[in-house]
């Protein structure tokens, strides 16, 4: 993959940003926030299932979402993917109107 195909990148040279720029990134916005980052033992890795949900809920492309965030399939997504009540309202809308 070439360096400008990076959707966060550096600035100066194009590359990926390291672990490091994100781990102290993460830090800062957890203690922003007011997160017990430690506490809840919480790293940026435990909110790629709600990055999935939130997107998926919003109606974003499932099989982008795979691609940007690595899973390999749909089933691997799946378990990924956390609905909450207020996904389903769209589906208790269409419900009301069929049967009303």
């Amino acid at each position: 993959m070439l360096p400008h195909h990076y959707v966060i990148c550096d600035d100066k040279d194009g590359h990926p940003r390291s672990g490091h720029w994100w781990r102290e990134r993460f830090k800062k916005a957890m203690e922003s926030a007011v997160f017990d980052r430690e506490g809840r033992n919480l790293r940026p890795h435990s909110f790629r299932h709600t990055l999935n949900s939130v997107l998926r809920g919003a109606g974003a492309d499932p099989a982008r979402l795979r691609e940007s965030l690595g899973w390999s399939g749909e089933s691997v997504q799946d378990r990924y993917t956390h609905w909450h009540p207020e996904h389903f309202e769209e589906q208790r809308r269409l419900m009301d109107e069929i049967f009303d």
